[in-house]
């Protein structure tokens, strides 16, 4: 919806945590409370101290059983490192191992463009002994580690910071 609306209208989106969780669900209603009760946005107010702009969806390929922070065994093709939510708005730098594949096994990520366009190779790579690294520094946002919300929606979005 946000890809859709960027150029009709300012778009906004909220990291909230996982879904059914009651502290999470009362964030996410106290803030659109607060915008809802906006008589009027002031241009001149106090921007966010972090504002940032979603380039690029990062998926695992829809044929590629993974799983979370596990040892990579015979009925899954990729683990993807426990805890890589905590870098959630912050920066994995070039050269971070994200996950683990049989060496020689095909790359299990898919990075497109908010258009659409495979940016993979730009983004990932993978080692002869079979990491999954990223091949520049990036700003992963809502990143999940949840294989069911991965499923659902995507692994994380790769961002840039806005001034």
């Amino acid at each position: 919806l946000m890809e859709q609306l960027v150029d009709r209208c300012p778009v906004v989106s909220m990291e909230c945590g996982l879904p059914g969780v009651s502290e999470n669900t009362a964030f996410a209603a106290s803030a659109l409370d607060c915008f809802l009760r906006l008589e009027q946005i002031d241009g001149a107010q106090r921007r966010p101290l972090r504002l940032f702009e979603i380039l690029h969806r990062v998926e695992v390929r829809h044929e590629v059983p993974f799983a979370f922070g596990t040892v990579l065994t015979d009925d899954l093709e990729l683990v993807l490192a426990p805890g890589l939510d905590a870098h959630n708005f912050g920066m994995l730098l070039a050269g971070t191992p994200i996950g683990r594949i049989d060496p020689g096994a095909a790359m299990p990520l898919i990075a497109r463009s908010v258009t659409g366009l495979d940016m993979t190779e730009r983004f990932f790579d993978t080692s002869a002994d079979g990491h999954v690294v990223v091949a520049e520094d990036v700003i992963p946002v809502m990143m999940t580690t949840a294989v069911q919300q991965t499923r659902r929606d995507c692994l994380f979005y790769i961002a840039r910071r806005r001034a």
